[in-house]
């Protein structure tokens, strides 16, 4: 279910929740960098809900996450990342240099908003492979509306089985995407769709790239939703670096 959430997150809330943020040449590969513009950003609210196998009192827990362009030059573009929860009230920033010619993640710092970053090991990539699990999916459209602007979005609808140990999970997962929003999911690339899907069987017509606008994960004991909670133009960088 982590594995899930982290895909469609650019890998974002899993590094930076985590104990020790982390960095990979990889980490922006589900992404459009190409398209990217100085200064443009989103934000996302998450809501995830925990309860027990069996029954018991269900976990609420809650946590916001920005994606800001900060900088494009010749050859490199210029992502921070940004986590904070009611658990961890703390900004934490990962800014990523991502060099255009060789498509991935060189540099990588770490820190607080308005701090000195420290240098961050970026790890070499990983394998490319489907995510475990099959299900069945449909795309279609669908407008959303977030605030005052309603997005025209692809609409994507899965369900999917896992086999986690001696455990089957049945999820299904809801997601729309629309070009207004930046940080556009490579949806129209089938090896990005299994890696951040699985193996899944589709119907309707072939999904467009897109920024996400919102999504909703669902099984037998956790359902989380990550929805926009604002978009710009105007992002500067907060990490100080050499």
């Amino acid at each position: 279910m982590r594995r899930l959430l982290s895909a469609v997150a650019l890998l974002a809330v899993a590094s930076l929740a985590s104990a020790k943020p982390l960095a990979s040449e990889d980490q922006l590969d589900v992404t459009d960098v190409a398209a990217l513009k100085s200064g443009d950003w989103v934000q996302y609210d998450i809501t995830t809900e925990f309860t027990p196998p069996g029954g018991g009192e269900k976990k609420v827990q809650k946590s916001s996450m920005k994606m800001a362009c900060v900088k494009v030059d010749a050859d490199s573009v210029w992502v921070e990342m940004s986590h904070s929860s009611e658990k961890e009230p703390d900004v934490e920033v990962v800014l990523l240099q991502y060099s255009k010619s060789q498509k991935k993640v060189t540099q990588a710092w770490t820190g607080k908003p308005g701090e000195a970053g420290k240098v961050l090991e970026v790890r070499p990539a990983a394998e490319k492979k489907a995510k475990s699990g099959k299900g069945s999916g449909k795309a279609g459209s669908e407008k959303l509306r977030v605030g005052d602007k309603e997005h025209d979005c692809v609409k994507l609808e899965v369900e999917l089985t896992q086999i986690f140990g001696a455990r089957e999970v049945k999820s299904k997962v809801t997601a729309w995407f629309a070009k207004s929003v930046s940080f556009a999911f490579r949806l129209d690339d089938e090896k990005i769709r299994a890696q951040m899907f699985g193996q899944v069987e589709w119907t309707g017509p072939a999904p467009t790239a897109g920024g996400m606008v919102k999504m909703t994960t669902e099984t037998d004991t956790v359902k989380s939703t990550m929805a926009l909670a604002g978009t710009g133009t105007d992002a500067k960088q907060t990490l100080e670096v050499k």
